[in-house]
């Protein structure tokens, strides 16, 4: 094999991984830009489960469960606001929450309601 063919060779090889590399960077970049049904899929579905107990129990009891007698799992949170307001939510980063509001039926980040509590 000729000296320029492996050089050649060489090119395509640096051009290839060049690509790759570019390609995966470009991936990493936009990973923070997707949006929270996707990055906190899992999350959501615990949260949502816990949504769906807070609602059974309400729909056996009447009202909505006090937070002390209702244990939610780690990183979650379930707050009663008024006797027919309540939220549900988990703790993302290092000081942020994202939250179902059962009145306004959204989910939000803590930061997009300043005046959430």
């Amino acid at each position: 094999m000729t000296s320029s063919r492996l050089l050649q060779r060489f090119r395509v090889a640096a051009i290839v991984i060049v690509a790759i590399a570019a390609v995966a960077a470009g991936a990493v970049m936009l990973i923070p830009h997707l949006p929270p049904r996707v990055l906190f899929r899992a999350d959501i579905s615990r949260t949502q489960r816990v949504v769906d107990q807070v609602e059974g129990y309400r729909a056996t009891h009447g009202n909505y469960p006090d937070p002390s007698d209702f244990p939610v799992p780690d990183r979650m949170f379930y707050e009663l606001e008024s006797p027919d307001h309540y939220i549900v939510g988990f703790g993302v980063g290092f000081d942020e929450q994202y939250y179902f509001d059962n009145v306004r039926k959204k989910w939000s980040f803590e930061s997009d309601e300043q005046t959430k509590r």
